[in-house]
């Protein structure tokens, strides 16, 4: 049974990881909401509680702009890992808060809901 904390809304938006300060991967969100997102990639090197950075590449009105923020795998799967940010971590609640708002480099997030809490 799911337990989640709010509303997941589907997207689809390309992700640099990083290690250590090192790109380990790339990857895409397929799903995010204001507290987390999902990666999609076939990175496997992860682990439960294990912290990375992210960034992620955002249109703010005509500019292009890079967040980097670290964020913490919650659950893995054979596809991807969950991944969970800190509240008092502003810079990464912007960033999904503009992803939420349909502020995309690449692709637009689409409206869907997939579940909530």
């Amino acid at each position: 049974m799911e337990r989640r904390q709010s509303r997941r809304v589907s997207a689809r938006v390309k992700l640099i990881v990083f290690r250590g300060g090192v790109p380990v991967a790339i990857g895409r969100i397929s799903n995010t909401s204001d507290v987390g997102f999902f990666v999609e990639t076939e990175f496997t090197d992860t682990a439960p509680e294990q912290w990375l950075e992210i960034e992620l590449p955002l249109r703010v009105g005509c500019e292009l702009r890079h967040f980097r923020f670290d964020a913490r795998v919650v659950h893995r799967t054979t596809s991807g890992f969950g991944m969970s940010i800190e509240q008092n971590d502003e810079q990464a609640k912007k960033a999904l808060l503009m992803l939420l708002s349909n502020c995309l480099l690449e692709e637009p997030v689409e409206g869907k809901l997939l579940s909530s809490a």
